[in-house]
């Protein structure tokens, strides 16, 4: 049967009309995808911080397996290793036995510019392999009574709670991660008999940091770190500045 020039017309015209249909439905596809591709992603791409909370270290913590550290306490001081466990947090002290191992020693001179030092050694995880708390007796003991014995007790606390994993918690009046800087005045900051030792936000956050941390993986957010022997603290002396 031969095909008139009519329904040939015809043919043709509803071959244009369906590459028509076909052509625009390819562009609003690619319209669509281009669109799509500048709208914001349904979840944030910037990784979540490491700091879960007001007052965590970025990069160091303990690993898994080192929750329970030794004190080897080599210092004149008394290491508060009942008082730090009577709070219901992760990281809790021992006085003796095997494994990971917080050394306390006194160092620094009267030249110094600090009252203690908290010092890491991290692996490439970030995880702290060695820490050691070193307080500066002989200035510390320059400062009179009832000044001392507080903040002896401020000072060694502090630095365990670095070594631990948080940072400061500046302002409040009821914990011993508060370094008084800026605070006046400074010696009744750091001898407040009511912030010797953690307040329930320095607990809050220690449980907050290792319910994230198991195994060999980092917080979210944090990164690796194998910097040798690093100075995460300097509690300074009275009108210091405090460096890190």
């Amino acid at each position: 049967m031969t095909e008139t020039q009519a329904e040939r017309m015809a043919r043709l015209r509803a071959r244009q009309a369906l590459e028509d249909r076909l052509g625009w439905t390819a562009m609003a596809l690619m319209v669509t995808a281009i669109g799509l591709s500048c709208l914001p992603p349904p979840h944030p791409t910037t990784p979540p911080t490491c700091s879960m909370g007001q007052h965590v270290w970025e990069n160091y913590h303990l690993a898994h397996d080192a929750l329970s550290p030794v004190i080897d306490n080599q210092s004149s001081y008394v290491v508060p290793i009942a008082a730090w466990n009577a709070y219901d947090a992760p990281v809790k002290l021992r006085a003796a036995g095997t494994g990971f191992t917080i050394t306390v020693k006194d160092g620094g001179d009267a030249s110094s510019t600090w009252l203690g030092l908290a010092t890491v050694s991290p692996d490439g995880n970030g995880h702290i392999r060695r820490g050691t708390v070193t307080m500066n007796r002989t200035l510390l003991e320059r400062y009179p009574e009832p000044y001392r014995a507080y903040m002896i007790a401020h000072v060694m606390w502090q630095e365990l709670g670095h070594l631990a994993g948080l940072d400061h918690q500046r302002g409040v009046d009821d914990s011993a991660m508060d370094d008084c800087v800026g605070r006046s005045p400074w010696r009744d900051c750091l001898a407040n008999p009511e912030a010797l030792e953690f307040n329930q936000h320095d607990v809050d956050q220690l449980v907050a940091i290792y319910a994230h941390v198991t195994g060999d993986d980092l917080p979210p957010g944090c990164s690796s770190s194998d910097e040798g022997e690093v100075i995460v603290h300097e509690f300074p002396v009275e009108g210091g500045v405090h460096g890190h």
